[in-house]
């Protein structure tokens, strides 16, 4: 194994020899500029570069220059590792294909693909071969640029300039496929590696598990997986973890431990990454205690949890509708030696809200505030949700006037204010929700959203209020908001609940000819129930644009949904709605509401619903 030097250290055994009056060679020299350039300090070797020619009286070579090249490269200044190879010529130190290679690499971190090329023609033109670190160099700027068929190309012309390509440049151009969600092409790359007796490694394979992930192919990951072991390729924590989490986002939970447990077998590094996945909120197929127990065994394992995996565990309970065990966690997250932070708090105010306990959802924001950790606005509407699940309808309107005065501390958001709609909606307040409704649109700083006026539509066509809901939804196009799935389904279900089949056919007909609304197996089962299959399909056959065979596939899916017990068509679009009453960007607590990834807030995903 090579020996890594300290720059300082280097540079001081230097100085020692230069303070003593003794040559000093070129050979030292360019050991303390290889550590500079390692350690990418182009001002410090650009430094010893001058000693070495001012006061040592010694020549700079290739290799010195080739130091103070990669230096800049390394620093991300391209342009002056390019100024030195220049100036090398003009030193009368011809450039060699290290250094051409180091510039091309250097302008390839930047992503900066046609100054990568010129460097390389202008290599050739100098009479310099690339190599195929030359060529990789170059493949790799295209693909970092996102270009990839230029890529690949480049490996073509690799290949005719009798450049045999090799693990890193194929692995490239199948990284690049995979970012660009070209899997095919990506396993092409992959087949060729084979034909060509390249052994593809970790990182080819990576790239392609990635692109399944990212596109929610956890069957394919897999498969990805498993051709990797055949081949021999031994797959690394990384690779591991994303089909472990590929599986259990998937809800094949079975699967996922399953792998941990082969993970373990063939002696693979065990990290945070790959207990987190399987510490998901209760469900179907998890009691909340499951979640706490993979957090002991994560300890056992000798992995210490994160911030973030308690907070999955605080979430898990409050799922399940056991408040005062999520909050316990809160103590278990300071015995571990760890602070909760505003996700955890407000993970476990959420938890209080569930189950209608506003005092101890107050309690617990005291509690928090005691602790130094600001509340803010996810928090406070985690309270407010916990007023209006207990008919505190008073409170949640005062607590969101506090917000909006910033006395509260936070601001309201459109979440705020749909919450408070969708508790006044429910319980027959609807002029209160209407003037709550029109406050957002003329006073309110924030602008109210579908969700907000579809919590209002809901309300009105639970009560068959139909020239309000043609009102309404004039507004909505009026303030810029386009009625979607969520808009109609009310106002479909209620004509069909009172019998009224031409109203469901006119309102249907409005729903079907806005070709920017989905076809909700929702919406077409209620306009089926009102209007009978052939009176629906006489429907689409008159409406230009409309499939007939898109609304039957979304009504099979509606009926196979239904049929199987699963949370899909009429119940799904219900529990949707619900969803979205609450701004549906939904994840417990902090994480919820707020636009962020599970994974950079610490919370998981968890549909805020209205009622239960």
């Amino acid at each position: 194994m090579r020996r890594v030097v300290q720059p300082e250290l280097s540079d001081t055994l230097l100085q020692r020899k230069v303070a003593s009056g003794g040559l000093v060679s070129r050979e030292a020299y360019n050991r303390v500029l290889a550590s500079y350039a390692a350690a990418g300090r182009p001002a410090d070797a650009v430094e010893t570069m001058r000693q070495m020619v001012r006061k040592g009286g010694v020549t700079p070579d290739i290799v010195s220059f080739n130091c103070l090249i990669a230096a800049h490269a390394a620093a991300g200044e391209p342009e002056r590792a390019h100024q030195w190879l220049s100036r090398a010529s003009q030193w009368g130190v011809a450039p060699d294909v290290i250094t051409y290679t180091t510039v091309i690499s250097g302008y390839a971190r930047q992503g900066e693909p046609e100054r990568a090329r010129a460097v390389l023609e202008g290599m050739l033109a100098d009479g310099v071969q690339p190599n195929v670190h030359s060529y990789a160099a170059l493949i790799e700027a295209y693909v970092i640029a996102g270009r990839v068929d230029e890529a690949a190309v480049c490996l073509e012309k690799a290949s005719a300039a009798g450049v045999a390509p090799n693990v890193v440049t194929y692995s490239s151009v199948a990284k690049g496929y995979a970012a660009a969600n070209r899997l095919d092409e990506a396993r092409a790359i992959v087949r060729r590696m084979y034909d060509d007796n390249v052994e593809p490694n970790a990182v080819t394979y990576n790239s392609l598990i990635s692109c399944c992930v990212r596109d929610g192919r956890a069957s394919e990951a897999v498969t990805l997986l498993d051709e990797m072991r055949a081949a021999g390729v031994r797959a690394d924590t990384t690779c591991y973890n994303m089909v472990i989490g590929a599986l259990a986002r998937s809800e094949r939970r079975s699967e996922a431990e399953a792998l941990l447990r082969s993970m373990q077998a063939d002696g693979v590094a065990l990290d945070t990454v790959t207990f987190s996945s399987l510490i998901v909120p209760a469900s179907g197929e998890q009691l909340p205690s499951q979640a706490a127990e993979w957090l002991r065994e994560m300890q056992e394992a000798g992995v210490r949890p994160d911030l973030q995996c308690y907070n999955k565990v605080i979430a898990s309970y409050g799922r399940a509708r056991l408040p005062e065990v999520a909050e316990e966690w809160l103590t278990k997250i300071e015995l571990a030696g760890l602070v909760p932070n505003l996700v955890s708090y407000s993970t476990a105010i959420a938890a209080y809200a569930r189950v209608a306990e506003p005092e101890q959802a107050a309690r617990l924001v005291r509690r928090m505030c005691d602790a130094g950790v600001t509340p803010d606005t996810v928090t406070y509407n985690a309270l407010l949700d916990a007023h209006v699940r207990a008919g505190q309808l008073h409170q949640a309107q005062a607590l969101v006037r506090r917000m909006e005065r910033s006395e509260a501390g936070a601001r309201a958001d459109v979440v705020s204010y749909t919450i408070l709609l969708s508790g006044l909606a429910r319980r027959g307040r609807l002029s209160e929700a209407a003037r709550w409704l029109e406050h957002m649109e003329y006073n309110a700083t924030v602008a109210p959203d579908a969700t907000t006026y579809n919590t209002l539509m809901a309300g009105y066509a639970s009560r068959s209020m139909w020239t309000a809901m043609d009102k309404l939804i004039g507004r909505m196009r009026d303030a810029g908001v386009r009625p979607d799935e969520y808009t109609y389904g009310p106002i479909l279900e209620a004509a069909r609940r009172i019998g009224q089949r031409q109203r469901a056919r006119s309102y249907g007909r409005r729903m079907l000819l806005d070709s920017e609304i989905a076809l909700s197996p929702f919406c077409l089962n209620s306009l089926r129930r009102s209007l009978g299959l052939s009176q629906l399909r006489a429907l689409v056959d008159e409406l230009p644009g409309v499939s007939w065979e898109g609304v039957e596939a979304a009504l099979v899916r509606y009926d196979e949904d239904k049929g199987s017990g699963g949370a899909g068509g009429g119940d799904r679009g219900r529990r949707r709605g619900k969803a979205r009453a609450l701004g549906s960007t939904g994840k417990e607590g902090a994480a919820g509401m707020r636009g962020e990834s599970a994974e950079d807030q610490g919370g998981v995903r968890n549909d805020v619903e209205v009622d239960d």
